[in-house]
């Protein structure tokens, strides 16, 4: 595996690899550099990479939360730590009518006493607004939104 300036390599060693392809499950190895993936297979080397041992660990890509209710909850934990540990990567946000934008109406009565009790007051009425608001708290997943 070739390698880009100022990359961390990491090799990623024995774990049960599930590839979300429907293929059956295999032992294996996996490199990165830096947040991409370079290499899958058996026996693996990379030179001066980080190795950590995942020896009776899964390692499959990250899911994703197609009914999430993290609306207002991925702006006061941005880490997500309860998706994160689960293997979540991203979540489709808007579900079941529920929405933070627009914020028109009586929605903003509503929206603003619900964060209120997390120390946010709303500074947003578009959804454009919002969705500026979660990037600029930032994430530690993938958010995708209903409208």
């Amino acid at each position: 595996m070739g390698r880009r300036a100022g990359m961390e390599r990491l090799l990623l060693r024995n774990a049960k690899i599930v590839d979300g392809t429907s293929s059956p499950w295999f032992w294996g190895d996996v490199a990165l550099e830096g947040e991409r993936i370079v290499a899958i297979g058996r026996g693996l080397t990379a030179s001066g990479a980080r190795v950590i041992d995942l020896h009776g660990l899964v390692l499959a890509p990250g899911f994703i939360d197609m009914h999430s209710h993290s609306d207002d909850t991925i702006l006061v934990n941005r880490l997500a730590e309860s998706k994160v540990r689960q293997g979540i990567t991203t979540e489709v946000i808007g579900n079941c009518g529920y929405s933070l934008a627009p914020l028109v109406g009586g929605a903003i009565d509503s929206i603003t006493y619900d964060l209120e009790g997390y120390g946010i007051t709303p500074d947003w009425s578009s959804f454009g607004e919002y969705l500026q608001r979660i990037a600029d708290n930032g994430t530690a997943v993938n958010i995708a939104a209903l409208v």
